[in-house]
């Protein structure tokens, strides 16, 4: 992680033109063909889920501006790598917050994942 000083920082313009809006978010619904997704995943044997989750990580890891972080009044935060961060629905119907660390390696994050499932099922145990 490297903190940024926000006065110094090229983007301070945007960032502070953002800062003061009342709901500064976007959004948008599209059909999206998730064949390749899909296709990757049963090529290597790897859950849909965990697959798609894997090809947002890689995308969103590759942009800097997705890796900034408010943290404070005078600084940001540009972090090295986001993970991802879900909730699954847990045995008794209730719902319990898993967080998986991205790696570059579809196999390794898929390995991440199965480990923080035998965790989660531990604790319900």
């Amino acid at each position: 992680m490297e903190l940024i000083k926000i006065e110094e920082w090229k983007r301070k313009n945007y960032f502070y033109y953002y800062l003061n809006r009342n709901n500064p978010t976007i959004s948008c619904t599209i059909n999206l063909d998730c064949t390749n997704i899909y296709n990757i995943s049963k090529r290597e044997k790897v859950p849909f889920i965990v697959t798609f989750m894997h090809a947002l990580l890689s995308f969103i890891n590759h942009f800097e501006q997705f890796r900034i972080r408010h943290i404070s009044d005078e600084y940001i935060a540009r972090y090295d790598r986001i993970d991802i961060a879900y909730i699954e629905l847990n045995g008794n119907h209730n719902f319990i917050n898993m967080i998986t660390k991205y790696k570059e390696s579809l196999k390794d994050f898929y390995e991440i994942f199965k480990e923080n499932r035998k965790k989660r099922e531990s604790i319900l145990n």
